[in-house]
């Protein structure tokens, strides 16, 4: 604990209280609907296949136009959260994004489709990035890797939820799939207004913008919420901030951030993190979005049978990777987390192509990598978060998750034309050779793991090692 209390290290050693747990819950409940409304699309593919005589190619322009929207939105997004603040841009993408997934229910044609998705996904995009700047900066060092772990398990829910959605309700009602987009639009619409309510501005982001007052003001509640009293007299915090402020350099506009990202204690970060993500993504969604057809045509499963068994393995697996993946994030360290389980959840994909013929094999091994597959975004999301500064978190996350959705739109592209050329095995062998890359990228960097995010991004910029 320093000697100054500023506002960086009272938000630092706070104890973890039911207040961040709301925060958390809050962030986490957003990513459930962004989680499902990406998913969702991959589980009405097959049906929207059948229903308007679409071409397998047509499906996957289908699905990558969301990704590049997700990318547009992921860097924009993150732009105008470094402008404006996290708060009021992670709820306004929620309500675009919310609304354009509520059109898209009642669209005629996979042109109007397409457009739709690609309008959502600008703003799903800015809402993956933003959280993750908003709630490293609330959490508490020593359990940051905790929290974002364990509430990153409403993402393998929502993917959950519409797995569950596909093999229950598609086949009782007509056109199923068309209710799936309404509901996927009209909560996060919802949840928007309640974020509103319920989340105040990120001190940090108040203070790399000169609003002394205003982030001391939010700290001091946040104090009183967690502790009953602040630990330091308003006017003294103020004091501090000011004269603190005084020795930084002050973000003057949106165009700073972007150019900043590409100096050179900055430019070889951010382009080692947009390696990392997107070669999982690529690997991730790769696999993913084919994962219902590839199936039913290569391992012979009726689509429903094959959605149960993915809402099974997802379902359970989902809230054990939650809660276990903070604490090898904590202990075990970021480095060692991605590395292991990334490379977990790429050697499973060979044990499914090998014996995903035989239905209690074939849970089992989704299970497998559904579990790797929750533990990585969580590490990889708190990880990216501590290796940037604070007035670049926003830009430089959104940058590295946009890059990850161009991976993600290739991938939809591509995975089904190797799969075609060399089968289920093609497709996990080109998984691992952009995991392998990945996790070379990942040990270029120091650890971070209790570490303050001011720290973290100091010694990773500086090229520290350990």
């Amino acid at each position: 604990m320093t000697n100054i209390r500023d506002i960086f290290s009272r938000l630092d050693d706070l104890p973890s209280s039911i207040w961040h747990v709301k925060i958390a819950g809050l962030i986490a409940t957003a990513l459930f609907l962004v989680a499902y409304d990406i998913t969702i699309i991959s589980v009405a593919a097959p049906i929207l296949r059948k229903a308007w005589g679409l071409s397998e190619a047509t499906i996957g322009v289908i699905y990558s136009a969301g990704f590049w929207g997700l990318f547009v939105g992921g860097i924009v997004d993150g732009v105008i959260a470094d402008a404006v603040g996290r708060r009021k841009a992670l709820i306004s993408t929620m309500f675009l994004y919310g609304l354009m997934i509520l059109l898209s229910a009642f669209v005629q044609s996979s042109t109007e489709l397409i457009i739709l998705r690609f309008l959502a996904g600008i703003g799903m995009g800015g809402a993956v990035a933003i959280r993750g700047a908003y709630t490293s900066e609330f959490m508490p060092r020593k359990t940051r890797g905790r929290f974002l772990g364990i509430f990153g398990m409403l993402w393998g829910l929502g993917d959950a939820a519409a797995y569950g959605i596909g093999a229950y309700v598609f086949p009782m009602i007509a056109e199923g799939w068309r209710y799936a987009f309404g509901i996927g639009g009209i909560l996060p619409i919802l949840v928007a207004f309640i974020l509103w309510a319920g989340l105040p501005e990120s001190p940090r982001w108040l203070l790399s913008q000169g609003k002394i007052k205003e982030a001391v003001e939010v700290v001091e509640k946040v104090e009183r919420k967690v502790l009953g009293e602040p630990t330091v007299p308003f006017e003294k915090a103020l004091k501090i901030e000011q004269e603190k402020y005084k020795s930084r350099s002050r973000e003057t506009s949106s165009w700073d951030s972007i150019k900043a990202l590409f100096s050179p204690g900055v430019g070889k970060v951010q382009a080692l993190l947009s390696t990392i993500w997107f070669c999982f993504n690529y690997a991730k969604y790769g696999l993913i979005a084919w994962l219902p057809m590839f199936l039913a045509r290569y391992l012979h499963y009726p689509i429903a049978h094959g959605l149960n068994y993915m809402f099974i393995s997802t379902a359970v697996t989902t809230p054990l990777s939650a809660l276990t993946a903070g604490y090898f994030m904590d202990y075990a360290g970021r480095r060692g987390t991605l590395a292991t389980f990334s490379l977990l959840f790429a050697i499973g994909g060979f044990f499914l192509a090998w014996l995903g013929t035989n239905p209690l094999l074939a849970v089992i091994i989704l299970g497998f990598m559904g579990y790797s597959l929750g533990i990585v975004p969580n590490s990889l999301g708190a990880f990216s978060s501590e290796v940037l500064p604070t007035k670049l978190r926003g830009a430089g996350i959104g940058l590295a998750t946009s890059i990850g959705r161009v991976a993600g739109a290739i991938a939809g592209l591509v995975t089904g034309i190797l799969a075609a050329w060399q089968g289920l095995y093609g497709v996990m062998t080109m998984n691992l050779i952009f995991i392998i890359i990945a996790v070379a990228a990942v040990f270029a960097f120091p650890e971070t793991k209790g570490k303050s995010l001011e720290v973290a991004a100091a010694e990773v910029s500086e090229g520290s090692t350990e």
